[in-house]
């Protein structure tokens, strides 16, 4: 199966196919065509290959977030909160971890980017997600212009770890920020005008206001300027922006032995670079694109059925040899896997009684170790704990639960129908939104919350380097009776 690149920007999508380390464009579809998707099945039809999708879009987002220092499973859950926050209703985002900043062990800087409008999208990948199901093709991934220069960048070691790279293409002038050779922010700003000479001012006060805005989000930190590189093919481009920008441009040379590309898509397009490294390469970053996630997972599934088959025939060889154990070995795995059905089945029904956001189900499963423990020790239902600290989330939409932590308190003496129950110690640590109120009105909710239940009063401390909460409180056990009693 041959490969191909497909390059999808604002005019339509491109077909590129490669004879050696020259790339042409077999087909070119236009984005206003009705017939282009058909036309594209067709082609697929008739050329099944392995495709690599790349969008070279302006509609392209970077955003640099500094996360907090939590577990592999809350980690996520407020990786999945950002992306909800920066792009709301966008299937299209990409995840990557930043290097973090030295002497700085509490952050984790990520980058998160996003593809903002699906529509640019959806026709293509919806005919290649058809195209997979019928398996014609297969797609390696959805990437982009920056995520593939920035691949490229990285092996340039006579270049600065920190930069801003000027292409030219089709669609304008791309700027490109680098930081410890990774891709921190990208924008494209469109061609106004026919010639070069008549963008060049528009270019140039482009340029000029994104220094000042990196300078100002600090992302250009500990360097006083910022170099700033161009490819030697934009010449013309340098000569245009030393009239209007103070900034030194220095000229770099891409890649001396890519040829030019055979259609004249841009006097200076770095398509014969981006095309190489996506056929080359297997280290850059992919976008997540559901409508092709069902059709690679069946493509998963082809996988695992294979290699379930070769171990089928390596269990028959091993019960040839011994046909009892085989037979104890089998039983075992099915009994183990019975036992995981019901835990999972227990963990959902556990889930579905809970109020909405007390917990996700990906990180129930060790609190529900820790709260059978509890159960066989003093007879409280791992509910009452977690039902307890939903209900005080859901007074407060403003604070996410970082970490959770009880333990049980005996009574004092030995226990008699006169004497007291013990009680569970909760210790809850909460990080505050940038929405939440003043830490005095946060005390007050919160405390309001808990004693609505006639509770003891809790324990409310506030750390304003970090913008936690540390709430401790009693929750009180129910009588011994209350082991007997079937809900």
């Amino acid at each position: 199966m041959s490969e191909c690149q497909l390059v999808i920007n604002a005019h339509g999508l491109g077909i590129w196919q490669s004879g050696g380390d020259r790339a042409h464009r077999a087909v070119h579809l236009a984005v206003d065509d009705p017939e282009a998707p058909a036309q594209l099945a067709h082609w697929l039809e008739r050329n099944p290959a392995r495709c690599t999708l790349i969008a070279d879009l302006a509609e392209e987002r970077h955003i640099v977030e500094q996360l907090p220092h939590a577990s592999r499973a809350d980690h996520q859950l407020i990786i999945r909160r950002r992306l909800a926050q920066h792009y709301p209703d966008i299937p299209f985002t990409c995840v990557r971890p930043l290097p973090r900043p030295p002497h700085d062990n509490l952050r984790k800087p990520v980058l998160l980017a996003a593809l903002t409008r699906p529509a640019l999208l959806d026709p293509w990948v919806n005919v290649l997600g058809a195209s997979m199901r019928q398996g014609k093709i297969s797609v390696r991934a959805l990437t982009s212009v920056p995520f593939l220069l920035e691949r490229w960048y990285r092996r340039q070691r006579g270049l600065p770890a920190q930069s801003l790279l000027l292409t030219l293409g089709g669609g304008g002038m791309r700027q490109t920020l680098f930081r410890e050779r990774r891709l921190c922010f990208a924008r494209v700003i469109p061609a106004r005008a026919d010639t070069l000479a008549e963008c060049a001012s528009v270019y140039a006060t482009e340029l000029t206001q994104t220094l000042a805005w990196l300078a100002s989000q600090h992302l250009t930190a500990g360097q006083p300027a910022i170099r700033i590189l161009a490819p030697h093919t934009a010449l013309p481009l340098l000569h245009q922006l030393t009239a209007h920008v103070s900034s030194d441009i220095e000229l770099i040379d891409l890649d001396a032995h890519l040829p030019a590309p055979t259609q004249d898509d841009a006097a200076n397009s770095i398509i014969p670079l981006v095309l190489r490294e996506a056929r080359h390469g297997r280290d850059f970053a992919r976008y997540v694109c559901p409508p092709l996630q069902p059709a690679q997972d069946r493509l998963i599934c082809r996988g695992m059925i294979g290699a379930t088959a070769l171990c089928a025939v390596a269990a028959l060889a091993v019960a040839t040899q011994d046909f009892v154990a085989a037979t104890a070995l089998d039983q075992d795995i099915r009994q183990a896997t019975a036992a995981q059905g019901r835990v999972q089945d227990e963990l959902r029904q556990l889930n579905a009684r809970l109020p909405a956001n007390a917990v996700a189900l990906d990180t129930l499963a060790p609190w529900l170790d820790r709260a059978e423990a509890l159960t066989h020790s003093v007879g409280i239902a791992p509910e009452t704990v977690l039902q307890a600290v939903a209900a005080l989330m859901d007074d407060a939409p403003w604070a996410e639960l970082e970490t959770l932590h009880w333990q049980i308190v005996p009574p004092a003496t030995a226990q008699t129908p006169s004497t007291p129950p013990g009680h569970v110690e909760l210790t809850l640590n909460l990080i505050l939104s940038v929405d939440a109120p003043h830490p005095l009105r946060s005390f007050a909710v919160l405390e309001s919350a808990w004693k609505r239940h006639d509770r003891p009063l809790p324990q409310i401390e506030f750390d304003p380097a970090s913008a936690r909460l540390r709430f401790t409180a009693r929750l009180p056990l129910p009588p011994p009776a209350a082991e007997h009693i079937t809900p």
